[in-house]
């Protein structure tokens, strides 16, 4: 029975170049035929088995927008932060300019309420 290239990636755990595969390939269509997928598998030893660069370059590449995503994550929750202890200032205040407080108050709860957006968005998109 042939096996298909992203069968076989998937039964190792990682992208191969075509070249790689058609190496394995030969070598399990050269078995017995009562020697299946998962059997074959289990013969080999899969850390030898080259994973192809380009799908290196691009897990790479997820990881680090991921850190930076995380990081983001990180600089909104510290500005939550920031804003709650504005608001709190804002709270503690005695002041006849009523208006401006209310005002202060206001635009803070607007930011914490960006913020959370922008955190909900950043792990939507980077499904963390």
């Amino acid at each position: 029975m042939i096996m298909m290239k992203y069968e076989f990636e998937n039964l190792i755990g990682k992208e191969i170049t075509d070249e790689t595969y058609s190496m394995y390939e030969k070598m399990y269509l050269a078995l017995p035929e009562n020697i299946n997928k998962q059997q074959f598998v289990k013969m080999l030893n899969i850390d030898a088995i080259p994973e192809n660069p380009i799908a290196i370059e691009r897990r790479n590449r997820r990881n680090e927008l991921i850190e930076k995503a995380k990081s983001r994550i990180t600089d909104y929750k510290n500005d939550i932060k920031y804003y709650k202890d504005q608001i709190n200032f804002y709270k503690s205040l005695d002041s006849t300019d009523y208006d401006f407080l209310k005002n202060e108050i206001k635009y803070y709860k607007k930011m914490i309420n960006y913020c959370k957006s922008k955190i909900t968005e950043t792990k939507m998109i980077y499904s963390l």
